[in-house]
């Protein structure tokens, strides 16, 4: 059985591992442990202050710690969703509320402190336009809505 390039399976990639040969000189440190740098450009190009940014580890990261940053909070949850939401929650003493995808509009009225929104939704694919979701944050200027959005 031969290894196969990334274009195929078996995870071996000729190309990637001359990449590294090529470039082995250039890779002399880890990342920062904080991505100092990557904030520092990225609060540039977006002209906002580096301490309203932090880098994460992936998005499942930044829903704990969100969660922990409120901990002891109220929180809505729009379900069925990714179940990740409602389990960081847990383990930060939220008090949960649970709203269905399907009763989701503009005129929904929230009472928490927090609303867990993935959108478009997983695993429904139901997306909440823009529209709305203004709305919504207009008439909730006391909730921090946490919007998990791909595009």
């Amino acid at each position: 059985m031969s290894a196969t390039n990334i274009h195929g399976y078996g995870g071996y990639s000729e190309e990637l591992k001359q990449h590294l040969i090529n470039n082995w000189n250039t890779i002399d440190s880890y990342p920062e442990a904080s991505a100092e740098s990557f904030i520092n450009v990225l609060a540039k190009d977006l002209k906002v202050e580096t301490d309203m940014l932090l880098a994460v580890n992936g998005a499942t990261e930044a829903f704990y710690l969100i969660a922990q940053c409120f901990n002891n909070s109220s929180s809505t949850v729009i379900i069925p969703t990714f179940s990740e939401y409602e389990d960081a929650c847990k383990i930060n003493n939220h008090k949960l509320n649970f709203i269905n995808w399907k009763d989701l509009s503009s005129s929904s009225s929230f009472n928490t402190d927090l609303i867990w929104i993935c959108n478009p939704n997983n695993p429904t694919g139901d997306i909440l336009l823009k529209k709305d979701l203004d709305i919504l944050l207009k008439n909730h200027p006391n909730s921090v809505f946490v919007l998990d959005e791909a595009i």
